[in-house]
């Protein structure tokens, strides 16, 4: 506490007492103000904690005994009940199928931002992956996750890309729960039986990079903030906080579904009176979401702490990548990027289908009165919020952020379908358990379409790519003191490849360093306009040795690269 409320001098002096030298360089003015909340954190907690063990210890032992009874809950209302075996059998196989549709997806070529999320992240050490935020390419949560798995079942590319596979399988789960819980369990199975098949969110699973796991967890977020609504649970509050945190944490765009289901929460304890009987009164309700956001909020902090310290604030908030754009430009873009998305959404999808979707989130705002268990249209809130925060962020809204949009309307679509095939069955008077019949036999026709989509597909593109073609020729023929100049999306791909065909990262690391160099090899991609021999040879003008155009000799062609070798003049 000490050292959040005095002055940096004061705690400077201190602080160079701990050091060996007597002089703790590190720890700047900036730093001073970038912990002075976790300072005050763990004052002021240790303070509560311990006048609590004084004055209150019965407090202690009751808050213990809340968490532990809340988690024992949990465990209770979402496991499994033994007579809903076969509803979890059922839950079981659609996995498996989501598992089978994304595996001829995962030797795919990497992409750029794939390749240089484990160059430029998950390869260094821990410390690196969560402290180092040059470029917001680092989803840390994920790169942790591939450094841990890279680390422990080496660098395929199957294995850089398990984590991105796991969040897409657990993302079936997630919308069978949400489905459920805000419908019935036909609309869960639809959900589930939609987020297996979708060709986005199939090869997205296969694109080892932090979406699948943002899905993941704002659908998780949904579901359990439904259960909170009706259950005063403070192990599934610290877990909401948990899923938030988080989620932040592995892509800040978090921010959106997870700002719009506090909304959704916020909203339904106006129109939904047993949230008041649950907790006693609406005003407990909303000091529960007030202390979730904040513990949220300081779990956001501790996460990002080490980012702050040395990469700085600017890193995260003044990158050029988040920076607001100019109200000039700032629509044109958005539609834009939003033209591109709805592009990218309906990726080999046959129209009929991407109707029939359009369709069902239609009928279940429709039918929404009588289907859903919830009060408030949930696309109410997340219209208001998103809205909100594209004012006042304006951003460069990329097409990949809207991955947690694009789950959420599938889960919609699908339960729109069921209550309007329920509707029907009561005005035919169909037998009660002819829509479950249906609604399975839509899913396994769903899968059985996707599976040779998904085969033929993933045969297609697994196929060596020019940048592992390349990087192979490469590593044949450069020496120990040689080195690769590539520029612009190719580079990472390339490097990536380099390593895993024996290379070394001295071949492309750190060059302007190099003493000496005896041979390089100059990539460039004859099908960027932006790129020429001379314009990558400007990039060693600051070199030891720089490299000129007069030393270089066309080596090889493997398209669209051609390679120059390259002596030191």
């Amino acid at each position: 506490m000490f050292a959040a409320l005095a002055g940096f001098p004061l705690v400077r002096s201190l602080m160079d007492g701990l050091a060996a030298d007597g002089a703790m360089d590190g720890f700047t003015p900036e730093r001073h103000w970038m912990l002075r909340p976790a300072f005050a954190l763990a004052g002021l907690s240790a303070l509560v904690l311990a006048w609590m063990i004084d004055r209150k210890p019965h407090w202690l032992k009751e808050s213990s005994l809340k968490l532990r009874r809340g988690w024992q809950d949990l465990r209770t209302d979402f496991r499994p009940a033994g007579a809903e075996r076969a509803e979890w059998l059922r839950l079981g196989l659609l996995i498996a199928a989501a598992i089978a549709l994304r595996i001829p997806f995962l030797d795919q070529p990497l992409g750029h931002d794939e390749a240089y999320t484990y160059i430029g992240f998950a390869r260094r050490s821990l410390w690196a992956v969560i402290s180092d935020y040059h470029l917001p390419n680092n989803h840390v949560f994920h790169s942790i996750l591939v450094h841990l798995s890279t680390r422990l079942l080496g660098d395929a590319p199957a294995v850089m890309r398990l984590p991105a596979f796991l969040g897409g399988v657990l993302s079936v789960a997630a919308a069978y729960g949400l489905g459920r819980v805000w419908y019935n369990r036909r609309a869960g199975w639809l959900a589930a039986g939609l987020v297996a098949v979708t060709p986005l969110l199939v090869g997205g699973s296969a694109d080892g990079r932090g979406y699948t796991l943002l899905a993941c967890f704002s659908l998780a977020a949904w579901t359990l903030a439904t259960y909170l609504k009706t259950h005063p649970n403070w192990a599934g509050w610290l877990i909401f906080s948990w899923i938030a945190a988080l989620g932040f944490y592995t892509v800040p765009v978090m921010l959106y579904p997870l700002g719009a289901s506090y909304l959704w929460l916020f909203l339904s304890a106006w129109v939904e009176p047993q949230i008041s009987q649950a907790y006693g009164s609406r005003q407990r309700f909303w000091l529960a979401l007030i202390v979730s956001g904040l513990l949220g909020g300081v779990g956001i902090y501790v996460l990002y702490l080490p980012v702050l310290l040395v990469s700085g604030p600017q890193s995260l908030f003044g990158n050029p990548f988040v920076q607001p754009l100019g109200w000039d430009v700032f629509w044109p873009t958005l539609l834009t990027r939003l033209s591109e998305t709805w592009r990218e959404w309906q990726m080999d999808v046959h129209p009929f289908f991407t109707i029939w979707a359009v369709a069902g989130v239609i009928l279940a705002l429709m039918f929404h009165p009588t289907a859903s268990r919830q009060r408030v249209p949930v696309l109410f809130p997340v219209g208001l919020w998103v809205g909100l925060l594209l004012i006042v962020q304006r951003p460069n809204a990329w097409r990949k952020i809207w991955i947690w949009l694009l789950v959420l309307l599938l889960v919609l679509a699908a339960a729109g379908w069921v209550a309007f095939f329920d509707w029907w069955s009561k005005r035919k008077k169909w037998p009660a358990n002819l829509s479950g019949i249906v609604v399975q036999g839509w899913v396994i026709v769903l899968i059985l379409l996707a599976m040779p989509w998904a085969i033929q597909k993933g045969m297609q593109l697994a196929k060596p790519a020019a940048p592992e073609l390349t990087a192979v020729w490469l590593a044949e023929h450069l020496g120990a003191d040689g080195v690769v100049i590539a520029d612009g999306m190719d580079a990472p791909p390339i490097w990536y490849y380099l390593l895993r065909a024996g290379g070394q990262s001295e071949w492309f690391d750190k060059l302007n360093q190099r003493d000496s160099i005896m041979q390089a090899f100059v990539v460039v991609n004859t099908r960027d306009p932006n790129q020429s021999l001379e314009s990558l040879l400007e990039r060693t003008e600051d070199w030891r040795q720089p490299l000129t155009s007069a030393g270089c000799q066309p080596a090889m062609m493997i398209e669209p690269y051609r390679i120059y070798r390259c002596a030191p003049p």
